[in-house]
């Protein structure tokens, strides 16, 4: 640092003199009119080399003149070198602005607070010095600008849904809460060695071979009493709306010096949202990404996480495998070491299915890509073939009567008109002897059950109900519209539905409930 000190000092001097200013434009063009010798002659070539491809690319010229923009010519992803490799060797020559690395490309782009910064990095850097992965040395050119890339890395905002909550714990607690995890239990069924880290769950195990959890099988280990304060504890910071419940379920995650985790949506199935992670023992940048968006998140030890919205159901996120991550101060761009990191992740098991919005992140919503046709096969080899086969067997197991859909049917006025919609056995009927009602199923079979039991019924597919429009005072639909294959056939069942209704007419539709609870009855919607 100190002989770096004194070169720059030099070359600030050499920057402000006009004579010597002068040599260095001549330098830049590869024109060394003192001296020029092989090294200086292939340096000029391989620059001219790097003008062509940034022009075709970007549309940005180079500059025979110095600049704040530099173009680290053949170094960058796709040659294996990492962001923050080119922010420890160029932060040496001055405050950095920022770095841009362009996905795709050999190259990439480095700019500086100050223009005597950029000529004292390009003095020293271009042709002499060279990154740890590569074979030659770096090639640099001074350009007019660079890309713009803002809608790929983002330092001055979180994802929309992303709470950050700073010195959530003391040092203390700190301390306290890392010696409850035992790690000598890690080869139970509690912890394991994972490729990149070390894990240990509380509450429920995440099965990392289906991403989910086995909601049925709780663990013995429950979540530490020593972390009992989160709740209290965003209360006491002002974040109480953050969280409506308590966490049941734990995940501690240790990472060593240079391990990381795999970018991932947390399955939307399996927990509740927020989810909650305390990261202690070492800073630490985690990456979000969305498409084409990428926000590097700086995680301070001791800092609470909390994703929510969007940043949990439809950013990714996780921790790329390295020793230093760059961090960004008010002075530019700097790096910094890892330790050994430990988190805590808490959350909340979710009982059903997630009905979130973000449906191309959701693993509960399936898009509807069936064709009609396909729809209609479906229903004939699932169900109607089903129902016409069981016939008997389900008429008899099929006798209730369910109390709401009695009240209905009761409170129509005596001379009413009354459909039943995919009747089956027809158990509904004579529920009210002072309506006139008929029934329709697709099943021939039960539809032949509800007849033998002298009632007026007729064989139809609900979609396309052969009824005159207006003509019911009401209309009962139990349990059948779930056996439709696609949204768009069940909207077209309820549409024939309200047809048929006649104006002050009323219908009640059951269909059974995607929530559901082991070893309980069945739930509907109505």
């Amino acid at each position: 640092d100190f002989n770096l000190n004194k070169k720059f000092a030099s070359y600030e001097e050499s920057f402000c003199n006009p004579t010597k200013f002068e040599s260095i434009k001549v330098l830049l063009n590869g024109r060394v009119m003192e001296g020029q010798n092989k090294h200086s002659r292939k340096i000029s070539k391989k620059q001219h080399r790097y003008q062509r491809m940034l022009l075709n690319d970007t549309g940005i010229g180079h500059s025979d003149f110095p600049t704040k923009f530099l173009m680290v010519c053949n170094a960058g992803l796709v040659s294996g070198i990492h962001y923050e490799d080119v922010v420890e060797m160029f932060s040496k020559f001055g405050s950095l602005e920022k770095a841009l690395m362009i996905p795709g490309k050999s190259y990439c782009f480095v700019v500086y607070e100050d223009i005597k910064e950029a000529v004292f990095a390009y003095e020293m850097v271009n042709g002499n010095c060279k990154l740890e992965k590569m074979d030659g040395p770096i090639y640099l050119l001074f350009l007019q600008g660079v890309p713009d890339t803002k809608h790929l890395i983002c330092y001055d905002k979180l994802p929309d849904g992303l709470t950050l909550i700073e010195d959530f714990i003391s040092k203390e607690e700190e301390e306290n809460l890392l010696l409850t995890v035992h790690w000598e239990e890690i080869n139970s069924q509690l912890g394991k060695v994972m490729k990149h880290r070390k894990v240990k769950h509380y509450g429920y195990e995440f099965r990392y071979d289906n991403n989910n959890v086995d909601k049925d099988k709780p663990l013995s280990e429950k979540i530490p009493e020593q972390c009992g304060f989160i709740n209290e504890r965003l209360k006491e910071k002002g974040f109480l709306n953050l969280l409506s419940w308590i966490p049941d379920q734990l995940t501690v995650n240790q990472y060593q010096k240079g391990q990381g985790i795999p970018s991932h949506i947390d399955t939307h199935s399996a927990f509740e949202s927020p989810i909650l992670s305390l990261s202690m023992g070492s800073d630490v940048v985690m990456e979000f990404k969305l498409e084409d968006k990428h926000i590097p998140v700086f995680l301070p030890r001791r800092s609470l996480l909390v994703m929510d919205g969007p940043a949990r159901f439809a950013w990714s996120h996780g921790i790329t495998p390295r020793t230093m991550d760059v961090i960004c101060l008010k002075e530019g761009l700097t790096v910094q070491e890892r330790n050994i990191r430990t988190s805590f992740t808490f959350r909340r098991i979710r009982q059903g299915e997630c009905y979130c919005s973000y449906h191309k992140y959701c693993d509960s919503w399936k898009p509807e890509e069936v064709n009609e046709e396909m729809a209609s096969k479906l229903e004939s080899t699932h169900v109607h073939q089903v129902y016409d086969t069981i016939a008997s067997h389900f008429s008899e197991t099929r006798s209730k009567i369910w109390p709401n859909v009695r009240i209905f049917i009761e409170s129509l006025t005596s001379g009413s008109f009354l459909v039943d919609v995919g009747c089956g056995n027809g158990k509904y009927f004579g529920v009210n002897k002072n309506v006139y009602q008929i029934g329709c199923d697709h099943s021939k079979h039960l539809a032949t059950v509800t007849y033998d039991r002298g009632n007026e019924v007729f064989v139809c597919n609900c979609l396309n109900l052969p009824l005159r429009s207006n003509i019911a005072d009401g209309v009962i639909s139990i349990a059948v519209l779930h056996h439709l294959s696609t949204e768009q056939r069940r909207l077209q069942a309820i549409k024939e539905i309200i047809r048929i209704l006649s104006i002050n007419g009323k219908a009640l539709i059951y269909v059974w409930a995607k929530t559901q609870c082991r070893s309980k009855m069945s739930s509907y919607l109505v």
